[in-house]
């Protein structure tokens, strides 16, 4: 999404969510309150979508490596990842 349609879509739903809650649960929202989770809405769903750009460049960096340092790589993390396949016997 765009960052005006981001915006747009946030804020047309949570003024659809303040009605409900006010329809439905007799719960009254300021306009500042809106305001603040619209920006917090945004803000966040920023940061996650730079999160995921910068894992897919290092994907993509990653890909240029070597066959034997991804091997190094399953392996480490083969390593770090608990057994799930053994279980403690009751006793």
């Amino acid at each position: 999404m765009l960052p005006n349609e981001l915006e747009m879509s946030s804020k047309l739903w949570y003024i659809w969510k303040a009605r409900n809650e006010l329809r439905f649960c007799k719960q009254k929202w300021s306009v500042l309150q809106v305001h603040y989770v619209v920006q917090a809405h945004i803000n966040t769903s920023i940061s996650s979508l730079n999160k995921k750009e910068q894992k897919t460049q290092i994907g993509a960096s990653n890909s240029s490596f070597t066959g034997h340092r991804n091997v190094d790589n399953i392996v480490r993390i083969a390593a770090l990842e608990p057994q799930s396949n053994q279980r403690e016997l009751p006793g």
